[in-house]
């Protein structure tokens, strides 16, 4: 009898134990879904791109472009205006409202007055090497790109130009920039007309400027190229919209193409926007605004999709307002990246110098992914909103391309931690300044820019 009674008891013992470690087990895991949000994200190095010359844009924008014109950058030989540069493209109010800058540096721009937009004073140092033309596209000046003295001279002015901006966080991309017609790597070429174009060997030369030198940004080109490719150059679609010229585009980003400037066969750059931005205006300008109408938005949906569009300008409605703003939304809510934190699975029930482990799934809803190795952070905010703890954690969000992500951390908790609740936050760092500055979308915003992960008790 006692025999059975032990037996009964000890078997009464195992599942107490068995169940209460279930129990333990069941309370020390916990799974978080975020709300997700539909609203527009105003998210860095991404979205329009308006002119930087002007201010007060209708739109939402983090980005703005600035043309900038050989005949100003170098007024004077060896004297770079960069005092008349930075005032003319609003450098300082840009700066204040956390708005990146793309600049080109153009060296022929169309126009209606027939000027020349190299300094005068390297005119005459080339012996007015080149063309001066009256075209469909405007008047103007098209330089010799072949002439030795040009070349030594472009090379000086994007060595200024990287002295002064390849380390500075106020610029998001360089785009070349300096060949042809508005810097877009081509020149008018006719039965009737013939504008020279230089050989590949020669363009090389001058796309090995900005390589040598912009060793600290992206660079993006007009259309795919070999020295592009070998670079991992991003690419910039400049007629977006237009049905035929980006059929076209997306033809040689797929198959590659025989150069009708220089007849030279240029390499597919199929996955190029992986690892550096796909840019680009809308076509057409003022008429431009036809590409976001009722009636063409799907179709320009899908070309900023086939062609993983990150940003769009400077020719882009960041100056309207009025009926079309669904489309402007919808052109947001697709181009770039979208980070939306999906589930987290984190242990809980903690203790001082425990290790918070966390699972992160994050879905990028976007065409592309960020192109900066920003920090990912990780913090603890208590019931107040104040944070704690923060720690930057080995993730790098430029992998994150779109599609489902998943990464796991671990991380210790301090020593001199009170007990209580506290909310588990992500965020994106800027580096220029160390503040959270992308968001996700999310309805958890804990405080700005801090997105909930879920909720810890420290025993």
């Amino acid at each position: 009898m006692n025999l059975r009674i032990k037996a009964l008891l000890t078997s009464l013992s195992l599942i107490l134990i068995s169940t209460t470690a279930v129990s333990c087990k069941t309370n020390t895991k916990n799974t978080y879904t975020p709300p997700k949000s539909d609203a527009v994200l105003n998210n860095p190095f991404m979205g329009w791109a308006p002119d930087a010359q002007y201010t007060d844009y209708a739109q939402p924008h983090k980005l703005v472009y600035a043309n900038i014109y050989f005949s100003e950058l170098e007024p004077k030989k060896g004297v770079y205006d960069f005092d008349y540069i930075e005032k003319k493209y609003n450098f300082d109010y840009w700066k204040n409202k956390g708005v990146k800058i793309i600049i080109r540096l153009v060296m022929d721009l169309p126009n209606s007055e027939n000027k020349m937009y190299i300094p005068n004073w390297l005119y005459k140092e080339i012996d007015k090497d080149g063309t001066w033309y009256n075209i469909s596209y405007g008047s103007g000046f098209s330089p010799n790109y072949e002439n030795k003295k040009l070349i030594k001279y472009h090379e000086e002015a994007i060595k200024a130009l990287s002295n002064r901006y390849n380390k500075s966080s106020d610029i998001a991309f360089v785009a070349l920039g300096s060949i042809g017609h508005w810097g877009e790597w081509h020149t008018y070429q006719s039965n009737d007309f013939f504008i020279p174009f230089p050989r590949q060997e020669i363009a090389n030369i001058y796309a090995s400027h900005y390589v040598k030198y912009f060793d600290n940004k992206k660079l993006l080109m007009r259309r795919p190229f070999k020295v592009a490719r070998d670079n991992n150059m991003g690419l910039f679609n400049d007629m977006l919209g237009n049905k035929h010229s980006t059929k076209e585009f997306i033809s040689w980003l797929n198959d590659g193409y025989t150069d009708w400037l220089t007849k030279v066969d240029q390499p597919s750059m199929k996955d190029f926007w992986k690892n550096a931005p796909s840019g680009g205006e809308f076509a057409s300008g003022n008429s431009g605004m036809n590409f976001l109408k009722d009636f063409s938005i799907d179709n320009t949906i899908k070309q900023i999709q086939d062609t993983h569009i990150t940003y769009i300008g400077p020719n882009c409605p960041a100056d309207k307002k009025g009926k079309f703003q669904y489309n402007f939304d919808k052109v947001l809510k697709t181009l770039g990246y979208r980070y939306v934190i999906d589930t987290v699975k984190f242990n809980n029930n903690l203790n001082p110098n425990d290790n918070l482990k966390l699972n992160i799934n994050i879905k990028n809803e976007g065409v592309a992914p960020f192109y900066y190795k920003w920090p990912v952070n990780i913090s603890l905010i208590d019931k107040n909103n104040n944070i704690i703890f923060s720690l930057n954690i080995d993730e790098d969000i430029t992998t994150w391309l779109p599609g489902n992500i998943n990464f796991t951390t671990s991380i210790k908790l301090p020593s001199h931690i009170s007990s209580g609740n506290y909310n588990i936050a992500l965020s994106i760092l800027d580096p220029s300044n160390n503040k959270p500055s992308i968001k996700f979308a999310n309805n958890n915003e804990i405080i700005p820019n801090y997105f909930k992960l879920g909720e810890i008790t420290v025993k």
